[in-house]
């Protein structure tokens, strides 16, 4: 009678690789007998598979296939959608190409202050964001975001005061000043100048009075040509000082005028006196005596023919 030996008897007789493959019945080694991630690669054999062929399952058992999907094999990976990169063999990269990224493929809140270049939002990148007219973007502490608000803080008007026009409520507003009386000049005087109560009338006959002008302040070329007449002379105005060199010429005296009195010891040469200027007319009676002319100063051609009477001599 045989006598039976236990599995862990069994287990403990045998060597450790006493078990080869040629001692292993036929399908003897089942799921069960294989330890979970026994199985390595190298324990998979070929299996008539070709280069780059995988294990593929074709729906009753595993078998040895080319790599490819349902339709077929991959010949080329081209990238589109955003995507940029090509490629038929070997190692093939994609990348997202420029201006590949397109509003419906960012996520909620993608965009961070961040990821936006200063200066690059513009008043048309801005929504309305339920804005009336007018109203501006203000900080609301409440809710801790920009919200639309009215322009309450500002200017609501430019209102004109004394003195001024103009004045608004909306757009530019312009103020100018209430200018009053006549003239044109659109500039206005500091309120410190001095003035008084005279003003002179442009073109305004006897506007200007000798009280307005100033000592010498009257200079040759502020006179009209025979502007100064006999009348606008006071007496003993016009004195040497007051007359220029060879400004007094015959024409410009009067019949009568230089008298005796009116010339200085010696004052009348023969460089004053023209040819022939000395006629009976000039001469007053009895005013030429002998201290009044220059020694040798009365030559012939200073005499007019048949010019001096009896009368014209001194006693």
């Amino acid at each position: 009678m045989r006598s039976r030996t236990s599995r862990s008897g069994l287990e403990r007789r045998l060597a450790d690789g006493a078990v080869t493959s040629e001692k292993l019945a036929a399908g003897s080694v089942t799921s069960e007998a294989i330890a979970d991630l026994g199985v390595s690669l190298e324990d998979i054999g070929q299996n008539g598979a070709d280069l780059w062929q995988t294990i593929k399952w074709n729906g009753q058992a595993w078998v040895v296939e080319d790599d490819y999907g349902v339709e077929g094999p991959i010949t080329a990976i081209d990238g589109e959608g955003g995507l940029d990169g090509y490629g038929s063999t070997g190692l093939v990269v994609l990348s997202i190409a420029e201006e590949g990224v397109a509003e419906h493929m960012l996520g909620g809140d993608a965009v961070t202050s961040s990821k936006i270049q200063d200066g690059a939002v513009e008043f048309r990148d801005v929504g309305q964001n339920a804005a009336g007219s007018g109203q501006i973007m203000k900080w609301n502490d409440g809710r801790g975001t920009w919200t639309a608000s009215d322009d309450s803080v500002g200017v609501a008007r430019v209102n004109a005061g004394p003195g001024l026009t103009g004045g608004g409520a909306a757009n530019d507003v312009t103020l100018s000043v209430d200018f009053s009386g006549t003239g044109s000049e659109a500039t206005v005087a500091h309120s410190d100048h001095d003035h008084d109560a005279t003003y002179v009338g442009e073109g305004e006959e006897n506007s200007i009075t000798s009280t307005m002008i100033g000592l010498s302040e009257v200079k040759t070329d502020d006179i009209d040509a025979l502007a100064v007449t006999e009348g606008k002379l006071a007496a003993a105005a016009v004195t040497s000082a007051k007359i220029d060199t060879s400004a007094v010429t015959t024409e410009k005296l009067q019949k009568d005028a230089v008298t005796m009195e009116k010339l200085a010891q010696a004052a009348v040469t023969s460089a004053k006196i023209d040819t022939a200027a000395v006629t009976t007319e000039k001469i007053q009676k009895g005013a030429i005596t002998t201290d009044r002319i220059q020694k040798d100063a009365v030559t012939t051609e200073e005499i007019g023919d048949r010019t001096i009477d009896f009368i014209d001599f001194a006693t």
